[in-house]
């Protein structure tokens, strides 16, 4: 679990940071783009959702983990809704 845990950490530091510099870089996208905005704001809250699993696992509380893990993957997908179909841009 740590080393999926690093992953996450890596991959979705390095995802926002190239996003961010790509939204700076390209014309076409703006940062105060609504679907940037939104997608980074999905970002935190999976990532939030994520952490909440991490300590709710290791204080041996089950019971909440799998609803806030099916939340967390609703988050992803959404997130990946707004990177791929760029509403509104």
């Amino acid at each position: 679990m740590f080393v999926a845990d690093r992953c996450w950490d890596v991959g979705g530091l390095g995802t926002l940071v190239l996003g961010i510099w790509l939204a700076l870089y390209l014309d076409e996208y703006g940062f105060f783009d609504g679907w940037i905005l939104g997608a980074i704001g999905l970002w935190v809250i999976a990532t939030g959702l994520g952490q909440t699993v991490q300590r709710r696992t290791a204080a041996g509380e089950t019971a909440a983990v799998a609803t806030m893990h099916w939340l967390r993957t609703l988050t992803v997908l959404g997130l990946l809704v707004l990177m791929i179909w760029k509403p509104g841009a």
